[in-house]
């Protein structure tokens, strides 16, 4: 202890003097203060445990070899995952955790540069535990060198990569299950396309081959009625007007199938031309007039004035029409009422059909424009055809660079909408601004 009161750490020494006969004179005793020094003792005895601890307790597997290659030191991960005991691994050649194959093509070449060389030695491998399983993961080898820059050894760290692997190789599996699936539908929409081409040309062909008997079954029909081969009497009347009116509903029937087929094949024709879209509006009227009359039925028209000329095929615009007030019509009561509004949307005219009807319930609003689709909802009076006017309606429409859609609440009625695209300058319509027609 100091004079202030100070503790210090210390050592000492004692020597005999002795005269010049030998004899025993006094003792030099030597005491030296080494409190720095065993300072600097303990702190890297708590570095070194420190240290220590932290090599323990880290997730990576890490080891020490010797300049021959054989362990000297493990860490607490190095013993666990690969489940030998620390005994076991210290003495242990490197090598014999590697797999030989692994060994052979991926460390030898450069292990033998490393250690010519120095420096550093970082590759994917597998380490062997105990019971013969692999641990996938990154291995990477420091050279250890002594005092006078002598290879003497080197420091490993090998990080367990086994879960990602197990992930990537899952992820590997699953690619490769999505590609055959992904083949295996595009094998299967081949055929489909396939098998529906062939459909539609064999509707195509059937429905051709139909309507040459048919139309001479209408003609003939239309012969005996006016009376041509002789006169009839009553009855016969009304058996041919059954037979007729059977004749040109399965004709019109006909008619829609074949005009699927062509669609579905890419075989549509079209005219492309500017038309006066309240010339067709009024048109499509005056032919389905006679329908509107029979039912007692009251449209209206209005049609926005200065419109320009729209851009499509004469035919195809006025069937789509006809299919829309037809359909408006059959679902409308008797004495109800419809409306055709016609008006600029952007670049496009836009054509609203209305209509009193019994409307469309919601679970069949998605399926309107689908082949051979009735709702529901409807009698069976009003199921009568093939399900396809809206089908043909759609795509006529988009043939023509237009859309469509619907609004409808069931038991007030519905609202079919389609555009076509805008062509020319505004023009002076016949029907003004706005005209009713009562049929």
């Amino acid at each position: 202890m100091t004079a202030d009161g100070r503790e210090i750490d210390t050592d000492s020494s004692a020597a005999v003097l002795y005269d010049s006969s030998g004899n025993p004179t006094g003792i030099i005793n030597v005491v030296r203060d080494i409190t720095e020094r065993k300072r600097a003792e303990e702190k890297l005895k708590e570095s070194e445990e420190k240290f220590r601890t932290f090599v323990d307790t880290a997730s990576d597997l890490m080891h020490i070899t010797d300049i021959a290659g054989n362990i000297t030191d493990v860490n607490e991960s190095m013993t666990r995952v690969l489940g030998y005991s620390k005994k076991e691994l210290i003495g242990m050649h490197f090598t014999q955790l590697l797999p030989l194959k692994t060994f052979e093509r991926d460390f030898k070449p450069p292990f033998e540069r490393f250690i010519k060389m120095g420096g550093e030695i970082v590759f994917d491998t597998a380490l062997t535990t105990k019971d013969g399983k692999e641990v996938y993961g990154e291995l990477r080898t420091v050279a250890i060198h002594d005092r006078h820059g002598r290879y003497a050894g080197s420091r490993v760290v090998f990080r367990d990569l086994t879960e990602r692997k197990k992930a990537e190789e899952e992820l590997q599996e699953k690619n490769e299950q999505l590609k055959a699936q992904r083949e295996e539908l595009v094998r299967k929409a081949t055929e489909l396309e396939l098998v529906s081409q062939a459909k539609s040309e064999f509707l195509a062909s059937m429905s051709h081959e139909l309507r040459t008997p048919l139309s001479a079954v209408i003609g003939f029909s239309e012969l005996m009625l006016d009376g041509i081969p002789g006169e009839i009497n009553d009855e016969q009347r009304g058996c041919l007007n059954d037979i007729l009116d059977s004749g040109r509903r399965l004709l019109s029937l006909i008619n829609d199938i074949l005009d699927l087929s062509k669609v579905e094949a890419g075989k549509i024709e079209l005219k492309p031309q500017n038309l006066d879209i309240a010339n067709i509006v009024s048109d499509v009227v005056q032919i389905i007039k006679p329908v509107l009359n029979k039912n007692r039925q009251e449209i209206e028209v209005s049609v926005t004035q200065g419109l320009p000329k729209v851009r499509g095929d004469k035919n195809r615009l006025e069937q789509i029409l006809l299919n829309l007030l037809s359909n408006a019509s059959k679902f409308t009561d008797q004495g109800g009422r419809m409306r055709i509004h016609v008006g600029r949307k952007g670049d496009y005219c836009q054509v609203a059909v209305i209509d009193t009807g019994i409307g469309i319930k919601k679970e069949d609003q998605e399926h309107v424009f689908e082949a051979f689709v009735q709702g529901e909802t409807l009698s069976d009076r009003k199921k009568e055809g093939t399900g396809l006017g809206l089908t043909l309606t759609k795509r006529f429409v988009e043939a023509i660079g237009g859309r469509i859609w619907m609004e409808s609440e069931y038991g007030k009625g519905s609202t079919f909408i389609f555009t076509i695209p805008l062509a020319g300058e505004p023009l002076e319509t016949s029907l003004g601004d706005k005209q009713s027609i009562y049929s």
